[in-house]
């Protein structure tokens, strides 16, 4: 039976977040479901074009989901009973927003939402532009943590490693490189020549992986 060497490398790099995501949620009401459409369809985009005016990419406005109900009210008839009675519908659309990493930016497009009340439930949080990049640093990293400690066992047990017959690498331990602030955002109606300066500083994003070497002893 021919000697193998089976060693784990482990992979972990500290990464600055270069990207910031801002989620937020445009909402509106109107009396029949046909205006209801028309006044989500107006409202993004009006803000479409005020988020591109102050130079973001309108392909990094994404909508992440969209929905339209019957609104509902309570009424209290002469009876004093209470009922529900339809008052229109009401949409409410998801958005996120991704720019560079830039707080000038960030507080332009808050001071922005923040003059119009129909944006509400702001969250920051922030991630990587180039996720590929980031992926292949981290498992180079763990390929030479194995490679390390193939030479390291070989060298204590004085065994000669031969060639590597094998590498086992399955998906990487993290998730999609998106990390939550923890800053939530209340929405408020400015005052007329109010400006938002917000400075936030993100904490490093930390990737870790894995990488399996079979090497063949001589």
């Amino acid at each position: 039976m021919d000697k193998i060497l089976k060693i784990v490398g482990n992979g972990s790099i500290h990464v600055k977040a270069d990207m910031m995501i801002l989620f937020f949620t445009l909402h509106g009401q109107e009396k029949t479901y046909d205006k209801t459409i028309k006044k989500a369809s107006y409202d993004h985009e009006k803000l479409c074009q005020e988020l591109t005016s102050i130079g973001i990419d309108n392909k990094f406005i994404i909508t992440t989901s969209f929905i339209i109900n019957q609104n509902f009210i309570n009424v209290r008839n002469k009876d004093n009973i209470v009922s529900s009675k339809q008052d229109g519908f009401r949409y409410s659309e998801q958005v996120k927003v991704c720019f560079d990493f830039d707080n000038v930016m960030l507080s332009n497009i808050l001071t922005l939402l923040s003059q119009n009340d129909i944006y509400s439930d702001m969250s920051l949080s922030y991630g990587l532009k180039d996720e590929n990049k980031q992926k292949q640093a981290v498992m180079l990293d763990a390929l030479n943590n194995a490679v390390e400690n193939a030479n390291a066992i070989a060298k204590g047990a004085k065994i000669q490693l031969g060639e590597i017959i094998s590498i086992e690498y399955g998906t990487p331990k993290f998730s999609p490189i998106l990390r939550d602030s923890g800053i939530r955002l209340a929405n408020y109606k400015m005052i007329e020549n109010d400006e938002i300066n917000l400075n936030v500083s993100a904490k490093d994003i930390v990737l870790n992986d894995t990488i399996t070497l079979i090497y063949s002893i001589k």
